[in-house]
């Protein structure tokens, strides 16, 4: 980066966003003979989108350009739309006839990587950079502005265009300085506005013989309306004998605001769900999904339909374009700005460059208006739906029937606790399948008397190892510690086991009847009728009524998120609880396939070998387990700093496939004892590794009226010391002990007092194990200067002896199910004694005079 001059031969302009509207300002500044470079982060250009039309508003730019030829010849001309129910009856048709006549432009579509690739062809090579993540943008005091990339390149320039879309990189960082010095309007403090949710793709060439409209030389729209389900689909054939397909669905309030729904969407998963939902979709040609099908895909991509028109516009010498009302709105800014920034090439000083960016606004922001309006309403009429849901009438059940949301650890072991408790119970579970994610887990004594007592402990201990202690390297791969666990067995009576998650998980959910865990059933909202009860409504439109739910679906639960919204609205939420879960670092997991143990000579043991590595001048720790079946379980932990953490644009595009590739290439040559991380990498199938934000919150507000929320949905907490998935067993077991003591009259009242009675059970002890993993998580994950501080010390000086008195000062707190006969103390240390159960005991006595 040189140091800042006004540039001579028209102002040196930086465009950050390779999308439609950075290439067309591209092509235009490259006509006025305005230099420029254009920024993407993205790796490689990517064939996403379907369908796109253009009209009058922007064509006749292309005609200046002198690509207009070039754009008719990869694109139809659009006779009309021709609109269905889902039975196919045809229920309108509206023609575009007599419009070119008037406006003198035919309504033209073409798939988008087509126009995509013909802009990108008119921009030279050496124009434009991708791969360009950018993390900053500031305004040094010797002028310009500077933007500073996640390759930790740095590019100065006289003006830098924002046109990097809906979660701009630019507009983050303009916005942030502006906040901090209190410029900004609260109307621009405020997110994006979702309403619904597309998937959209374009086929491989398909079969003119099959499907004959192939053969015409104008699109054949058809746009089909659902009923009773909140989708409408759409199908274009295209040249080259393709067609494009899109599916949208409305998103209710609370779906449209809940952050587990926009978190938790995207990916392969979340796609191949989508798809399954949608595929039998009625279309002219048959079932929606032999389009899909004919779609590869690595080119169907689904997207939220946001919106929002900002206020502010630019900033010193920042100014933004794009993403707001589509394509056409997008490249007319494109013109207006290089009109302005035409106007001012012969002198762009600060204050003449304000005045283009005021001009620019000026000129668009009325337009820009109309169409955001017209936008609107336009989805109302095209995409809009109103769900239907019924309601059965509630009859107060004895036992009472519980709803668990999410078939997680916490979710599928409380079923089990209420199997033997002889309470009914159903699941329900957003995902369409039980997905093999997760790499190494952990349990100790803090739980396993609760598998002795189910009789699944000897099951347990068949897929685990014990684990004999840690070892501790650097970087260069030399031992700087090692925590063993000599003695622990004998003082608290239970080895620490370890085993990859998938194989509990298997496990547990086998101990459940198959009929009561329904996979595919998204919660959309939480209502406490007037007739009683409780109900969740899914995005089937399926709705369940209760007598008890429970929120066991995880840190961005739907539940809680739906209970959270209601409890605001009344002014009940405590402040606490209406802000965000914290972000302090990203992982990234997984498990091989088996390996030769002749490469690996520890896998013959029957015990497992932890490493654990901290990097040295980067934000990384790792490590690598062995576990039974010749398996290696690696980890990689990531610290976040605080402004990376808070990104909105960083949470929400650092997702799927291609964000997995760029982690693991970074990653890919860590040193581990066995050689590169790589190797375990490689011998790991790509759908089984997994990357997640360690999150933390203690909410503070655990239940509200019939519905209480266990696990990370309650209590997220780090996973540094493996006690995220003990303590949601724990909860699962003092929930089940509270529900089984008022199973004959589960009354509103003793629903309230049995809520009250689990969380003052179990509050105390999650608020110490938070605490503990927030500071073990600063010792084996932290990586500033205080950080390293504190693990060489617990590292290098704390005594064994005084790491195992906390660990058996832990290990007294051992929750069991009261309603079961209980498991003895195995070890020499004291027991926390536990609240006994009532009704058990009174069982007990009647059964003994009996």
């Amino acid at each position: 980066m040189s140091d800042f001059q006004n540039s001579a031969n028209g102002p040196n302009v930086m465009i950050v966003g390779a999308g439609l509207a950075g290439l067309l300002l591209g092509i235009l500044l490259e006509r006025a003979n305005i230099p420029y470079a254009i920024y993407e982060r993205a790796s490689t250009v990517k064939p996403l989108g379907a369908i796109m039309s253009l009209n009058v508003n922007i064509l006749p730019v292309f005609e200046q350009l002198g690509l207009y030829d070039e754009l008719m010849a990869v694109s139809f001309t659009s006779p009309g739309m021709h609109v269905y129910n889902e039975n196919m009856e045809k229920i309108g048709f509206r023609g575009n006839q007599g419009i070119k006549e008037m406006v003198g432009y035919d309504y033209i579509v073409f798939s988008r990587p087509k126009l995509y690739e013909l802009l990108l062809a008119q921009i030279p090579t050496d124009k434009i950079f991708f791969g360009k993540k950018i993390l900053s943008v500031k305004h040094p005091s010797t002028g310009g502005v500077v933007i500073n990339c996640s390759d930790s390149s740095s590019y100065l320039g006289d003006i830098l265009v924002g046109a990097d879309g809906a979660y701009s990189a630019v507009r983050q960082s303009i916005y942030k300085d502006m906040q901090e010095k209190g410029e900004l309007p609260f109307k621009d403090t405020q997110g994006l506005k979702i309403g619904y949710l597309t998937m959209v793709g374009t086929t491989d060439p398909m079969d003119e013989e099959k499907y004959p409209e192939l053969k015409d030389e104008f699109t054949h729209f058809r746009f089909v309306v659902g009923r009773g389900k909140p989708y409408t689909w759409s199908t274009f054939t295209v040249p080259e004998k393709k067609i494009c397909w899109g599916v949208q669905v409305q998103l209710d309030a609370a779906s449209a605001e809940d952050k587990a729904f926009r978190n938790t969407e995207w990916g392969p998963e979340g796609n191949e769900a989508m798809i399954k939902e949608i595929y039998n979709f009625a279309t002219p040609y048959g079932p929606l999904g032999q389009f899909i099908d004919a779609t590869p895909r690595e080119r169907i991509s689904k997207v939220f339909l946001e919106e929002k028109n900002f206020e502010t516009w630019y900033h010193k010498r920042v100014i933004l374009i794009g993403d707001g009302q589509g394509a056409v709105n997008a490249m007319q800014d494109a013109v207006i700005l290089a009109n302005c920034l035409y106007e001012i090439a012969n002198n762009p000083t600060g204050k003449n460059i304000t005045a283009a960016f005021q001009d620019f606004k000026d000129q668009r922001f009325p337009h820009v208006k109309f169409q955001f309006d017209s936008s609107k309403l336009m989805a109302k009429v095209i995409f809009g739906q109103v769900a239907m849901s019924a309601e059965e009438e509630y009859k107060p059940a004895s036992p009472p029937r519980v709803i668990i949301v999410g078939a997680g650890i916490g979710g599928v072991f409380l079923g089990i606790l209420l199997e033997r408790a002889n309470i009914p119970y159903e699941i329900y579970e957003r995902a369409t399948s039980v997905k093999q994610l997760g790499a190494i887990m952990s349990l100790n004594v803090n739980i396993l008397p609760v598998f002795e007592q189910l009789g699944l402990y000897d099951e347990l201990m068949k897929i685990s190892f014990t684990s004999p202690g840690m070892h501790v390297y650097n970087e260069s791969m030399k031992k700087i510690a090692y925590r063993g666990n000599e003695g622990i067995k004998e003082l608290v009576g239970y080895d620490y086991v370890v085993f990859s998650r998938p194989r509990l998980y298997d496990m547990l959910l086998s101990q459940l009847p198959a009929n009561k865990v329904h996979f595919g059933k998204k919660v959309l909202s939480v209502k406490h009728p007037e007739e009683g009860g409780v109900l969740i409504t899914c995005s089937d439109n399926s709705s369940y009524l209760g007598d008890i739910l429970v929120g066991a679906d995880g840190a961005y639960s739907a539940v809680r998120q739906s209970l959270y919204r209601q409890l605001s609205e009344k002014d009940s939420l405590p402040f606490k609880d209406s802000q965000g879960l914290k972000i302090g670092y990203m992982t990234m997991v997984g498990t091989t396939d088996p390996l030769d143990d002749s490469k690996y000579e520890q896998l013959k043991d029957d015990f497992t070998h932890f490493s654990f590595i901290i990097g040295k001048g980067k934000p990384y720790t790792w490590s690598v387990f062995t576990i039974p079946d010749k398996r290696v379980c690696w980890g990689v932990q990531m610290q976040l700093s605080a402004a990376t953490a808070e990104d909105k644009s960083f949470r929400n595009t650092e997702w799927g496939p291609e964000g997995n590739e760029a982690m693991i290439k970074e990653i890919y040559d860590f040193a581990t004892p066995y050689g590169p991380l790589g190797q375990f990498i490689d011998a790991t199938p790509r759908e089984r590794i997994s990357r997640v934000f360690l999150e933390e919150k203690l909410f503070e507000t655990w239940f509200d009226g019939r519905a209480v929320l266990i696990g990370d949905a309650a209590h997220k907490m780090l996973p540094s010391s493996g006690q995220g998935a003990v303590n949601a067993m724990q909860d699962a077991v003092i929930l089940a002990n509270c529900l089984y003591e008022i199973a004959n009259n589960a009354s509103t009242e003793n629903v309230t007092s049995a809520f009250q009675d689990f969380k003052g059970q179990r509050y105390p002890h999650v608020v110490q194990q938070f605490d503990a993993s927030k500071t073990m998580a600063k010792v084996i994950y932290g990586q500033t200067w205080g950080e390293r501080l504190l693990r060489h010390i617990v590292f290098g000086y704390l005594p064994q002896s005084m790491l195992h008195k906390d660990t058996v000062k832990a290990a007294s707190y051992r929750p069991q199910c009261n309603y079961l006969p209980l498991t003895p103390n195995h070890g020499t240390c004291s027991v926390l004694p536990q609240k006994p159960s009532k009704r058990y005991q009174e069982e007990q006595e009647k059964a003994t005079l009996a």
